[in-house]
């Protein structure tokens, strides 16, 4: 069932003037933790709410456990949208499932809840908002083991499986760049779960259901250092991952952090391609 967001009145904040705060700020004592996802969701509203997320915002449960945002712009990509969410998150989520959507309708795959304002007026309590899992093996990333004494990366990597089933269970394993859109399938996945290997860097993943990264309709997804989200069914043919200190991690970065680096479907594929992008099937 699609829902419409209400019409986000002039007066309200939009992208442009979302406070721009490096990590997020809080300007009142947060609810008291009860180690539920609940109260938790409810700090991470207030948060986004006082970095100047609009009121109208609509808020909802996607299916799998995410918090859904729905800011009713038509494309949320790289925006402060989703750098607020992003922020308020790593302060108050303790690794909470969330999601921002684009457009002014919640996907089929969420349930709505009411507005920003509605919720932390009355301190509903959303049940059913799961947490990321912690990734169970050990993985190395080198590249971020020695990124505080770099000014800002301009890429490393993550981890994503994509598969052709809606429940990931014939998936393709690729170890992608960051700040690169991946592009280059000639078909569409039908779900994915992603894995952020990183130590001390969370991860920004939006998903396309269409080629090129630049169409809008995006879905994002942010995931803790070290862990691991859900299968998740989702029609896919592009994506990008950006870790926070990348280049093109946040909320307006130039549209060169996705145009310079396409990589593009041709058919056919090379083998130092699948060595460089690290595609296995």
């Amino acid at each position: 069932m699609a829902y419409a967001v209400c019409a986000i009145l002039n007066t309200e904040p939009t992208s442009a003037n979302l406070n721009q705060a490096k990590d997020g700020h809080y300007p009142d004592v947060p609810l008291p933790r009860d180690n539920t996802t609940s109260i938790d969701a409810l700090n991470v509203l207030r948060c986004v709410q006082a970095n100047g997320y609009p009121n109208s915002t609509l808020v909802g449960l996607e299916d799998g456990g995410f918090l859904a945002f729905l800011p009713g712009v038509e494309e949320a990509f790289n925006t402060s949208y989703v750098r607020n969410v992003s922020a308020c998150n790593s302060i108050y989520g303790h690794h909470m499932l969330v999601s921002i959507q684009s457009g002014t309708n919640f996907e089929d795959d969420t349930h709505p809840i009411g507005t920003l304002a509605d919720i932390i007026s009355a301190q509903t309590r959303i049940d059913g908002i799961a947490r990321a899992t912690r990734i169970p093996r050990i993985q190395t990333d080198l590249q971020t083991t020695s990124s505080q004494r770099l000014e800002r990366r301009t890429s490393s990597y993550y981890y994503s499986y994509m598969a052709d089933d809606s429940s990931c269970g014939s998936y393709e394993m690729f170890i992608d760049t960051t700040d690169m859109c991946q592009d280059n399938n000639k078909n569409s996945f039908a779900s994915f779960r992603a894995e952020n290997p990183s130590a001390l860097y969370k991860l920004d993943l939006t998903l396309w259901p269409h080629h090129d990264c630049l169409k809008g309709g995006s879905h994002t997804y942010t995931l803790s250092p070290k862990y691991t989200m859900p299968c998740t069914k989702r029609k896919t043919y592009s994506w990008f991952g950006a870790l926070k200190d990348d280049s093109c991690f946040g909320a307006n970065p130039s549209q060169a952090c996705v145009t310079k680096n396409v990589n593009v479907y041709t058919g056919i594929y090379k083998a130092w391609q699948l060595i460089v992008e690290g595609k296995y099937s």
